[in-house]
């Protein structure tokens, strides 16, 4: 196993334990804004801390540009992320979090010449089998009943987490298409600035004198941590093709993020449930193997 699929798991690892953070936000009742500062506070500290120890471009303009640009989906994909948790089941719209890498794989082949492997329609088959298994599953633990309101409201954020996602995903591949290993602390940096600055900027309109919670402190102290050190993993594992990389990353997320949510969140597991979590394993095994399957299966 190569060092590049070794550092997409452990990636998909950490951010299957960032799903638990976003799992204790919505319990303690976190304002989107006040979490959405620490955590981007965090992970600048974080990743600026690691960019003193590598090669970082600082006067390249692409990269406070494509940092900007993250920035902001950053803060619009959380405020969509907390929002549909409100509505629904915390691993639903981590299901959609993960699903949101075809957006970016399909934004790499047609803008980046990305290459496919005969073996990568079947990798996407297996996600879709386990997605829906999953999908199945919410429909069994979600309550009966909801207004049709609710049930729209909900579908229309997860789509927003869908966009905004698959958008910042996407803009960790183009960080190598433009710098290879160069900048995958420094990139992390500015678009947690970013995102701090517009959360900063939304919390002062709500108030003029900033308070946070010890919860609000706690939660986005904890998910900062994680998503920051994610990152800069997941950038760093981006050598491997867009279908290689976002595939294994967010297979293990969405596994560990559902299995965590259940044993840690006391969200309920059934029957679907565990064929999803079976089904993401003989993903991560194809993902692994995926060239020498490639070889074996076209030849």
């Amino acid at each position: 196993m190569s060092l590049g699929y070794i550092l997409a798991i452990t990636a998909g690892l950490f951010y299957g334990l960032l799903s638990l953070a976003y799992k204790w936000a919505d319990v303690r009742k976190a304002r989107s804004a006040h979490f959405t500062f620490i955590l981007s506070i965090t992970g600048a500290l974080v990743s600026l801390t690691k960019s003193l120890s590598e090669e970082s471009i600082w006067d390249d303009p692409r990269l406070w540009m494509l940092g900007g640009v993250m920035g902001l989906v950053i803060v619009a994909g959380i405020f969509a992320l907390l929002a549909a948790n409100r509505q629904g089941p915390v691993y639903t719209s981590w299901t959609i979090i993960n699903v949101s890498f075809l957006f970016a794989i399909l934004l790499s082949i047609v803008l980046l010449d990305e290459k496919l492997l005969c073996v990568d329609p079947i990798n996407l088959i297996v996600f879709s089998i386990a997605l829906y298994f999953f999908v199945h599953g919410m429909k069994r633990t979600t309550a009966a009943g909801r207004e049709a309101y609710h049930v729209w409201k909900h579908a229309g954020l997860l789509l927003l987490v869908f966009i905004f996602n698959g958008l910042a995903t996407f803009g960790s591949k183009l960080k190598f298409t433009f710098w290879a290993h160069a900048n995958t602390s420094a990139l992390p940096t500015l678009f947690y600035l970013c995102s701090a600055l517009l959360s900063l900027a939304l919390i002062f309109r709500e108030e003029r004198r900033i308070r946070f919670t010890r919860d609000e402190l706690k939660t986005g102290f904890a998910a900062g941590i994680l998503i920051s050190i994610g990152t800069i993993i997941f950038l760093t594992a981006m050598s491997l093709p867009a279908a290689a990389v976002f595939t294994i990353c967010q297979g293990v997320s969405l596994t560990s993020g559902v299995l965590l949510n259940t044993l840690v969140g006391r969200e309920k597991l059934n029957l679907w449930t565990i064929l999803g979590l079976f089904t993401g394993l003989i993903l991560l095994f194809l993902v692994i193997f995926r060239e020498p399957l490639a070889r074996w299966v076209c030849g």
